[in-house]
Parts: C-alpha cells; sequence; structure tokens
C-alpha cells in the first residue's frame, strides 16, 4: 500500500482466527515480491492492534481505538456498542456514551464506523 487512509472502520475482535491470531487486526504488510508500504494514514478506527510488518510504514497513525499497542496519540481499550457484545445490525455498531472511544475521532466523532446519514 502506498498513500492510501484507513478511517473510521470498526474492525471486529475474536480470540482466536486464522493462523491462532486474534481476528480484528489492521495489518500494514506486503507480499514478499513487493517492495514495503508507505505513506498510508490510519486514523479513527476501531481494532485490536495495528501492525506494521516486513519493512512498512504509515505516514499518520493516531485516534484509533486498540485493544493492544495503542500509541500515545491512541487510546487503549474496548468497545462498548449499542448491540452489546456481538451486535448484528449497523446501527449495534454504534457506540454507546461509556464507551472508551466516544468522541475520540479525529474529527470530533466516534472512533470506528459513523451513523448513517
Amino acid at each position: 500500500d502506498n498513500g492510501s487512509t484507513i478511517r473510521h472502520n470498526t474492525v471486529v475482535y475474536a480470540a482466536s482466527c486464522i493462523y491462532n491470531s486474534p481476528c480484528g487486526q489492521i495489518d500494514i504488510n506486503r507480499k514478499t515480491t513487493m517492495p514495503a508500504g508507505t505513506g498510508t494514514v490510519v486514523v479513527d478506527n476501531i481494532a485490536t492492534e495495528i501492525l506494521l510488518q516486513s519493512g512498512s510504514t504509515v505516514a499518520q497513525r493516531r485516534n484509533n481505538l486498540l485493544r493492544r499497542n495503542a500509541t500515545s496519540s491512541e487510546r487503549t481499550g474496548v468497545p462498548i456498542y449499542a448491540g452489546g457484545a456481538d451486535p448484528s445490525s449497523y446501527e449495534g455498531f454504534l457506540l454507546t456514551a461509556l464507551s472508551p472511544g466516544k468522541l475520540f475521532a479525529s474529527d470530533g466523532t466516534d472512533a470506528g464506523i459513523s451513523p448513517r446519514p
């Protein structure tokens, strides 16, 4: 990846997925035959963690709510969804007033998905 923006996503956590890793990671990586990615902006997301692998780097990384490995411009915590622990609708993934990602996004809204207009 070169120069993309990853913004306002909610990547769903689960304890174990493929390769015995937790689900919900944002992985900035590359194929071995490709050059390392640069210039990616990763902001305002909810995820388990953000991985930078195989020499790939980001231009910006901030205002994300992560379960682990948050930087100083991010927040560590578990989101509290309007639809409970396992929401079944888009609206269910909106954050409650007590969620650590509430009003934490760089644009003054919540981290993760935005309400539909």
